[in-house]
């Protein structure tokens, strides 16, 4: 990891300095889908490295605290000039109040 930035921050309760140069896996965050945890060999952000195409999940987190954040994330390859892939970079989004109103609806 080599930014996280203070949404990242506030979304996860993680402070950049406990997350910075280190290796992303998806228990970093507590990453967890529909089915339950991501494990490392089906996490988006790291097949990225391997299909670089962009992609979009809905997930939820596990926030520094202990309660679970919904969130929507986009996952994105980087290249370099001479386009060789590089890394990826992920933008999360807090899906909490969406989610929220989609279950209400469906209760409906």
């Amino acid at each position: 990891i080599l930014e996280w930035n203070q949404g990242a921050e506030r979304l996860t309760g993680f402070k950049r300095s406990s997350v910075l140069h280190k290796d992303w896996v998806p228990e970093l965050i507590g990453l967890h889908d529909q089915n339950g945890p991501i494990s490392r060999e089906s996490c988006p952000v790291l097949q990225v490295l391997s299909q670089p195409d962009m992609s979009t999940h809905r997930w939820e987190i596990r926030h520094a605290m202990g309660h679970v954040v919904k969130v929507k994330s986009q996952i994105m390859p980087i290249f370099d000039d001479l386009n060789r892939l590089r890394g990826g970079a992920v933008l999360l989004d807090d899906a909490s109040e969406q989610a929220t109103l989609e279950q209400q609806m469906l209760e409906l």
